[in-house]
């Protein structure tokens, strides 16, 4: 892996400035206090196109200790530091590769109790992507991230693996919001069923067949009707 490269290629992706030091690092598999840095790279005609950077983390002394429950058993979890791919490779699937992969990787240690990222408030395509691969919001830090001397909060984005679970308020919240979700998509659904142009459909009619056999509207009327 070229240092250069890497360089590049986080100052294209991300707004935060990283030291030499971790680029150098990274090519070496060094990672958070020098321990090792889990690597995966993909290449296209020898040209890095997509990568991402993980570790395992202990749980205790660790700030972001609150994502696992107390009674889990969890010894560790595994941090996402960068993940990162070129625009024109985006709509291939190379991201989730990544993101399976750390996932696989994390799946290997039966002590590590979840994949977690941070991910800048305002990128919403990222959190897209992450909500998409099944990871859950679960808090906000504020002044996280310092930028030209301004201040950023960071979402924290969880993904458990194997059996361990977040502390019980936050599973609690967590079976609550999936529950509403169920509940309003059912009543989306309902709504979509019984809107006007449904039941016209319902009793076999169109849009089209009313106006036309409703010889007393003007044109304007028509367009109207023909639109809903």
């Amino acid at each position: 892996m070229d240092h250069q490269e890497l360089k590049s290629m986080h100052e294209e992706f991300f707004p935060v400035k990283y030291s030499d030091s971790f680029y150098t690092d990274s090519c070496r598999k060094i990672g958070i206090h020098k321990g090792f840095l889990h690597t995966c790279i993909i290449e296209v005609d020898n040209v890095i196109v997509g990568f991402v950077f993980a570790q395992f983390l202990p749980l205790h002394d660790n700030e972001d200790s609150c994502i696992i429950g107390s009674d889990s058993g969890a010894k560790e979890i595994l941090y996402i530091l960068t993940l990162g791919c070129k625009s024109e490779y985006r709509r291939f699937g190379l991201s989730s590769i990544l993101i399976g992969n750390v996932i696989e990787y994390g799946n290997t240690n039966k002590y590590c109790g979840a994949v977690y990222l941070h991910v800048i408030h305002y990128n919403q395509a990222a959190i897209k992507f992450y909500e998409k691969n099944n990871f859950r919001y679960f808090q906000s830090i504020d002044n996280f991230y310092t930028i030209s001397n301004m201040h950023y909060k960071a979402y924290l984005y969880v993904y458990y693996l194997h059996d361990y679970h977040a502390p019980l308020h936050k599973t609690i919240l967590f079976q609550t919001q999936q529950t509403l979700s169920i509940g309003f998509k059912i009543i989306y659904n309902l709504l979509e069923l019984i809107r006007p142009t449904s039941i016209l459909h319902i009793f076999g009619f169109t849009a089209n067949r009313v106006t036309n056999n409703d010889h007393n509207h003007n044109h304007k009327n028509d367009k109207i009707v023909q639109n809903v």
